[in-house]
């Protein structure tokens, strides 16, 4: 099964989510004592208060490499193009978190890779992070 259909899964996982976590609390105070890897997984899902803004917020990521998967889950030989789609992907990405003034100056992949994501100097403060037109209010 190809995996192109993530955004369509985000956004039912949003509108689900209450009831999952109504059906969570009943498990809760039910007598059932089995307890499975999904259970606790659904468990954690339900704690987190934020869940529901995470999902949304995958809804774009996900939106934004359909295009890449679509094109590159085939037959086809379509290898050489590979560099290509995925230097556009990650750089079209970065520029959601990275500071415009880094992305500006990632002339080359080698500058993009070079580029810390994980150190706050190089990620935007939560009023730059480009969340989409849907999220601005």
């Amino acid at each position: 099964m190809r995996w192109v259909e993530n955004v369509d899964v985000a956004e039912r996982a949003v509108d689900v989510l209450p009831n999952v976590r109504k059906f969570a609390e009943n498990v809760k105070t039910s007598k059932t004592t089995t307890v499975t890897i999904t259970a606790t997984t659904v468990k954690e899902l339900c704690a987190d208060k934020l869940a529901a803004a995470k999902m949304s917020f995958f809804a774009p990521v996900a939106a934004q490499c359909e295009p890449f998967l679509k094109k590159f889950q085939t037959q086809a030989p379509l290898a050489p193009y590979l560099y290509d789609e995925i230097v556009q992907l990650l750089h079209t990405l970065m520029k959601w978190f990275v500071k415009k003034s880094l992305m500006e100056k990632a002339d080359t992949v080698a500058q993009l890779l070079k580029i810390d994501v994980t150190s706050k100097d190089t990620r935007c403060n939560y009023k730059e992070v480009d969340v989409g037109v849907a999220a601005k209010g």
